[in-house]
């Protein structure tokens, strides 16, 4: 069990952080996007 569970948390918060990282992406692809829109 604790060799699983060991294996399992580093795995789900990494994901946490890749989840966080795609939503900063997302995020920053709309600010631009809405720049383009704004100074064109």
């Amino acid at each position: 069990m604790n060799n699983e569970d060991f294996g399992i948390k580093p795995a789900f918060k990494l994901a946490l952080i890749a989840i966080q990282i795609v939503g900063l992406c997302k995020l920053a692809v709309m600010g631009f996007e809405y720049l383009v829109r704004v100074l064109a």
